[in-house]
């Protein structure tokens, strides 16, 4: 499955969990001409988006360029979620891959 989802400056939902799955791959792109950076959140069920959660801070994306969260994978279960903020918002495009397991 893929899904793209725009990063606003309110936290956005990237991905969540509804049965077991696996984000294969994690893409952050700025198409736009301006720069902006991200803030990126992984959160057990139930977890706010906050320091505790966070797994990159202020990611800066330049214009034109993308983002490939390296080699990781993330095992999601009901209710875990991935989720982003953005310093401007409406930039940097998210694109998850991922299998149900």
């Amino acid at each position: 499955m893929i899904q793209n989802t725009v990063i606003e400056q309110d936290f956005t939902a990237i991905i969540s969990g509804d049965a077991s799955s696996a984000s294969v791959g994690l893409y952050f792109c700025n198409a736009t001409l301006s720069p902006d950076s991200l803030t990126l959140y992984a959160m057990p069920s139930g977890a706010p988006h906050d320091d505790s959660n966070t797994i990159i801070k202020n990611l800066p994306i330049q214009p034109e360029d993308t983002f490939y969260f390296g080699d990781e994978k993330f095992i999601l279960s009901k209710g875990d979620a991935i989720g982003a903020t953005a310093l401007v918002g409406g930039r940097i495009t998210a694109t998850v891959t991922s299998i149900e397991i």
